[in-house]
């Protein structure tokens, strides 16, 4: 039988999952998704990634293929390596349990390998299924309610011991505040503040679908947002010879409008790298999270 990975995004309101031809790395069918509680108790929790599986494997089925593997592609801290949530601010009740025991004693055969990678890596391994990875120094951007940030070198993820990325872009000091208060959704109003001079009540969203609209403030403030990011991380950029960036998340949408202002600092500081938006982000980081287990499988890093 033909095989396949289960590709899952998971993140703090729903988990979704696709079957990925392990051999093309191509969605098999449209993504299957759940609802998920955050907050819920453990088994509550714990039962929301059985049954992503449980439709996963259900649909792997219907195409004709075989599991071979399952890879979540989700935000941390977390012990990556363990499968271990190390999170306070959502999956909070599963802080420090294994997920991957828990899917062996519930749903999945002990043969089966469970991955987990950071949503910024998974990004990078989706966009590249055409390319030859270890051809390539990538940088990923999750630009949405946080700023994630990761980057692939030579074809493996550079990270801690966890698997988590060893940057911490997001708290990088930035004027009174930290780089993730200025890029990402809650940073967009406060640029939308500083160019009009005054307060507003509007999200990240509302700016973004006025600067589609032409409005000259708030194709402002995405520009500075863009302006901000290139200045903090070009150091890390030409550090590791960086040739390709990707964004995803809610606020890389307006990539349109603050992409040539990153890329203008870039060219100031005589960095050349090349700059891709990711269209359908969660597709891709479904395909990136398989791509992920399909290159750890190869190394011999089964868990």
């Amino acid at each position: 039988m033909r095989r396949a990975v289960l590709g899952i995004d998971a993140g703090g309101q729903s988990f979704k999952v696709a079957p990925i031809d392990a051999d093309t790395c191509r969605l098999l069918c449209d993504p299957d998704y759940i609802r998920i509680d955050s907050g819920a108790p453990s088994e509550t929790l714990l039962e929301s990634f059985a049954e992503i599986i449980r439709r996963g494997v259900s649909l792997s089925g219907n195409a004709g293929y075989e599991v071979e593997a399952v890879s979540f592609s989700c935000p941390g801290p977390m012990d990556y390596f363990k499968g271990i949530s190390r999170m306070d601010h959502k999956w909070k009740s599963i802080k420090g349990i294994s997920i991957p025991d828990y899917l062996h004693d519930k749903v999945l055969p002990p043969e089966i390998p469970v991955y987990f990678v950071h949503d910024a890596h998974s990004l990078i391994f989706g966009s590249v299924l055409n390319d030859d990875i270890k051809e390539r120094n990538i940088a990923g951007f999750i630009i949405g309610t946080g700023l994630g940030f990761g980057i692939v070198q030579n074809g493996n993820p550079v990270t801690d011991e966890y698997g988590v990325p060893v940057f911490g872009l997001f708290r990088r000091p930035y004027r009174e505040h930290h780089l993730e208060d200025y890029v990402a959704s809650k940073g967009i109003p406060r640029l939308y503040e500083m160019v009009t001079g005054s307060g507003t009540d509007l999200d990240a969203k509302a700016i973004g679908n006025l600067a589609d609209a032409g409005d000259v403030n708030a194709i402002e403030a995405y520009q500075k947002m863009g302006m901000i990011l290139a200045e903090n991380c070009s150091d890390l950029l030409a550090e590791y010879k960086i040739d390709l960036c990707v964004f995803g998340g809610r606020i890389s949408n307006s990539f349109s409008v603050f992409g040539p202002s990153f890329d203008s600092v870039l060219h100031s500081r005589n960095i050349s790298i090349e700059t891709r938006h990711i269209e359908n982000p969660e597709a891709v980081s479904m395909q990136g999270a398989a791509n992920y287990a399909l290159h750890m499988m190869r190394k011999g890093g089964k868990k």
